[in-house]
């Protein structure tokens, strides 16, 4: 960890503009000295504030954290009338499979059956979230991601000093939506578990560690692309973790100020219930399914607009710049030298 603390020094060094509240705290600052007191990596070392640990909460002042802790993504709450109108429906009580597995029912054995298994029979839904979203898929099966895969390999380069480092490989995932027009981009990340516990080592690393580092490299790198983070506040990419019948929405986006620091959000756990009779709870679970794949398409089409105002104030930037050279030019008072003179003065 001592080479870690001393690239994340000179990565504090070299930071730009920083947050500074309006008690006058740079939250930068209290980062870097929380980051110092780690012996093992912590979000705080990618300077991304996880807003449900309260170990990072206590480093700020009360008045400090509400203020980093204003503007949260929105969740908008399941209308009652839907849920109403969903439960009417005898083939939504039908066709959820789960329910009909009798003997032995998979909330049983939940601990036993593989990731693949609930990913499959109850969460199949997500892995067809994308197929109406022109050119993008979303691929299964412990993926590596594109945005992770540039981070690790950013310092690869041609050089007659030293060898060219090993290419290395992105952090994987069980599920990245990804969109295929070139060039290829990622946009959300699934993780899945075989056992839900908020407990266990495995949940704990890839909420807290491996899947905020993804959806901050998705983040980062969208950022680089539009050209600044003003115009991506606001903005979050999406995550969900999965496990057994439980589902869980992450998601990051950047800090109310500066250019550095980013927030992660998690949203409450909902669940398939093990009884069709409380099929209007599980049905909360599905809401947040489907707003997964909102929150998806609304960070694409963010992204889209922003990509598109850039370039057609490149383009008319570059119009006035040819403009201004036409201008200096016929601006030119002297007598233009023809084509046959410049042939005749020549040696």
């Amino acid at each position: 960890m001592a080479r870690g603390k001393a690239s994340f020094t000179r990565r504090f060094q070299t930071l730009g503009d920083k947050w500074i509240l309006s008690s006058g705290t740079v939250v930068e600052e209290v980062l870097y000295e929380a980051g110092m007191e780690c012996a093992v990596y912590n979000a705080v070392h990618s300077f991304m504030i996880d807003m449900n640990d309260p170990w990072i909460k206590d480093k700020f002042l009360a008045s400090d954290w509400a203020e980093i802790s204003r503007d949260p993504p929105a969740y908008p709450p399941i209308p009652e009338a839907g849920v109403a109108y969903l439960s009417s429906f005898d083939h939504v009580r039908t066709v959820l499979y789960i329910f009909r597995c009798k003997s032995p029912s998979p909330f049983a054995i939940a601990q036993q059956l593989p990731e693949h298994w609930w990913q499959e029979r109850a969460w199949g839904i997500v892995g067809r979230l994308a197929l109406d979203v022109e050119c993008c898929f979303i691929l299964p099966g412990d993926v590596a991601g594109i945005d992770s895969d540039a981070r690790r390999n950013r310092a690869r380069y041609t050089g007659n000093i030293q060898p060219i480092s090993r290419k290395r490989m992105g952090v994987r995932g069980d599920l990245f939506w990804r969109s295929f027009e070139e060039p290829q981009k990622d946009w959300a990340v699934v993780e899945t578990l075989k056992k839900w516990s908020t407990f266990s080592t495995k949940y704990i690393l890839e909420s807290s560690i491996k899947l905020p580092r993804q959806l901050h490299d998705i983040l980062v790198h969208r950022t680089k692309e539009v050209g600044r983070v003003d115009l991506m506040r606001g903005t979050f990419v999406p995550g969900l973790m999965m496990g057994g019948p439980v589902i869980q929405q992450l998601q990051i986006g950047w800090g109310l100020g500066g250019t550095n620091v980013t927030r992660l959000f998690r949203g409450e756990t909902t669940r398939i219930e093990a009884t069709i009779d409380l099929l209007t709870l599980s049905l909360d679970a599905i809401y947040n399914v489907l707003y997964f794949r909102m929150a998806v398409i609304d960070f694409m089409t963010m992204y889209r607009s922003l990509i598109k105002i850039n370039a057609t104030e490149a383009s008319k930037a570059r119009r006035e710049a040819l403009s201004g050279q036409q201008k200096r030019g016929r601006a030119y008072s002297g007598k233009r030298d023809t084509f046959q003179d410049i042939l005749h003065s020549s040696p």
